[in-house]
This record gives C-alpha cells, structure tokens and sequence, in this order.
C-alpha cells in the first residue's frame, strides 16, 4: 500500500512546531523555546564541523541547543559517529571516553574545558582532536592563554542564543583581543546599540543585535499556548558587546549582570578577568553585596586553582588581601572588591553558565 502525500505542514519548511529546547536559565527559571520544521533548513556554520569517519563528544546535554546541534544534528548532517553517555560525564570520565573512543571532535563549555586541562591525561586526547568547540559561556582571557597553546586554530569559539540559534564564531588564536569571537554568521547582520536604540560606530560598546529570519520567545511552566515567532526581526542579545573595523564580535559581559557600585556600573567580566589572571586562581565571580551600613560594595567568589594551596587556612587571608591589592592596583576604586569568599566550585546550571542569581542571592549569608 502506497502511503499518502506527506502533510507539507511537517515536511522541510513546515509551520508546525518540530521540538521544544530549554534556554540557560541563567536569569531566571529555563524556559521551553518552540522551533518550526521549516527553522532547520539552511545556517551552515563558518567552519568544518565534521566528517565521515569523525567522532564526536559533546559534554553539553541535548535538551540544550549547542548539545543537540554537536549530538544529533551534526551527526545526521556529516556522518560522524556519535559518543554518548548516560551518566553527565564528569572531565575524568570525558578523558576515559575521549581515549576508549577516539574521539577527533569535542564539543565543551569554556569552564569543563579549564578543569579538563587539570585531568591527567588530557594532553593525548586533546592532541588528537581534529576541532574542539566551545560555547555556551565566555572564554576568559586566562583559559584561551591555556587552551591557545594546546588546541592552536583547532578550538573554535562560539557565540549564539537558544531563541535565535548562532550568532558569531571564530578561533581564539587568531584574534589579540581574548574578548574577540569572531564575524557574525553569513546572512546574520549585527549592530550594536544604545540605552535609546541609536546604533553606536565601530568600537563603541553596547547593546548587540542581531537580524535574524526567525525568533522564539521562550514560554514559562504553565504559560499557555506556543507563543508565535517573530519573522525577520532585529533580536536583542542582551549582552555588552562591540564590532570591531574588521567586522569581528567581541562580548564583554550580559547587560543584565551589570552591578551598580557607588553610581558607576561595574561588568563583572572585567574584574573577574584580572581575578582569574592569578595564578594561584581556577575562576572568579563577583557580585554586588548590601553592607550593614547600607552601602554596597563587590564581592569576590573565588575557586582556588588545585595544589597550590590557596583558600586554605591562614594563607586565604593573605591570598585575599593580595588579590585585592591586585584590583586595587588595575581599576578604579568602584571595581574594587571590599572581600574574598572561598568555594569549592562556582554555582553553574547544566550548561556550565555561572548562576549569577545563586550568588546574589546567597550572598546575605556572608556579611
């Protein structure tokens, strides 16, 4: 029996709804974000992301964009073989996988990747890699100063948003600036805008958006129907970024992480950069704090980097001390953080991004 036409609503170009993806939840509960069959047609990306015969692992789970795209996506696509693990492989259990499998394609968050270079083993897997991805959080300065050496022009770098898929892409090592992803994707115009939505010249910093062909609003728990999608629209980012005269997107920070300190907005990119530039520091966080005295003032939150003692005993005052004479020295007064708090590990979401809320919100409990 000959199966009917198939209904051109569920075929390439579709209306219908085709799947529904999580955004970060950085800023706020995850949302579900609807694509449309017809969403998935076209957008190649900027770089060769596999091969027949390539084997790839991504340590990002597939209810996240970036982790289905370099899952499934990428493996219908090209004809990679795909690694996968049930349990959320861990950076020991990604170095045994990488090695058991052979893997020549990773795909990570910038922060797996920093404790990844800590796992004995890394440097036979890493150097068998034929492309390592990044995405889903800023590369800090001092990880690209890392990886750079190690990877070479086989780390990408990418930039992008659930609700409108990638934004921008490009090689660390090709850049100066650590602050430089690379140009917006083919078809993808970028502009960088002001508090009054006036586009700001080459350099200036603002406000990135982008043109997209297809936005999706994300919808809360038990918010109603499929909300529809905005066609060909300039979508706001919401991160500080900047387009330099050679047309590359560099991001400095989400506009909603922007702390006010003494009337002077603070990026807490900037302050963390200088933090993680220690070497006795893994990573960095900082937040604004509420003191008794009613003033408010940056806390830092600080990952001591392993074996070298830091953030123990005694030492950890003395270590604060000399990481706030460090700021002190660099940034202005504003950008200084008043103390320290040590922790094992910063509070991230399942997609490796800082949970900027977590520590605001925990922060009472240390003044």
């Amino acid at each position: 029996m000959v199966a009917a036409a198939p209904d051109t609503r569920f075929a390439d170009g579709g209306e219908e709804p085709a799947l529904a993806l999580f955004t970060s939840g950085t800023t706020g509960a995850p949302k579900l974000c609807f694509f449309l069959h017809g969403n998935f047609v076209g957008g190649r990306a900027p770089y060769k992301v596999a091969e027949p015969g390539a084997v790839g692992l991504s340590v990002s789970r597939m209810y996240f964009l970036g982790g289905l795209s370099a899952t499934l996506f990428t493996t219908l696509e090209t004809g990679q073989i795909a690694v996968l693990s049930r349990p959320r492989a861990t950076p020991a259990a990604a170095v045994e996988l990488m090695r058991r499998h052979q893997v020549t394609t990773l795909f990570a968050q910038p922060s797996f990747l920093a404790r990844l270079l800590l796992e004995p083993g890394h440097t036979e897997v890493l150097g068998r890699l034929r492309l390592a991805v990044c995405a889903g959080e800023v590369l800090s300065a001092r990880l690209r100063e890392r990886l750079v050496p190690v990877l070479g022009d086989r780390l990408i770098n990418g930039y992008g948003a659930t609700e409108i898929g990638s934004i921008a892409a490009g090689r660390p090592a090709a850049y100066s600036l650590p602050s430089a992803v690379g140009p917006a994707f083919e078809g993808r115009p970028v502009r960088v805008v002001d508090a009054d939505g006036h586009v700001l010249p080459v350099g200036r910093r603002g406000e990135l958006h982008i043109r997209v062909p297809f936005a999706t609003r994300g919808v809360a728990r038990g918010s109603g129907p499929v909300p529809r999608q905005l066609t060909d629209t300039w979508w706001p980012t919401g991160d500080l970024a900047s387009v330099d005269e050679d047309a590359v997107v560099h991001v400095h920070g989400r506009l909603d992480d922007v702390e006010v300190i003494g009337g002077q907005n603070v990026v807490p990119g900037e302050v963390e950069r200088l933090l993680e530039s220690h070497p006795r520091v893994l990573e960095a966080a900082v937040s604004a704090v509420r003191r008794p005295a009613g003033d408010t003032s940056l806390r830092a939150y600080v990952v001591a980097a392993p074996g070298t003692g830091a953030g123990e005993g005694t030492d950890s005052d003395a270590l604060a001390a000399e990481l706030i004479g460090l700021a002190r020295s660099r940034l202005s007064w504003y950008k200084v953080p008043h103390d320290v708090v040590w922790l094992d590990a910063l509070p991230r979401n399942g997609n490796g991004k800082i949970l900027r809320r977590q520590l605001r919100a925990d922060g009472g409990q240390f003044v």
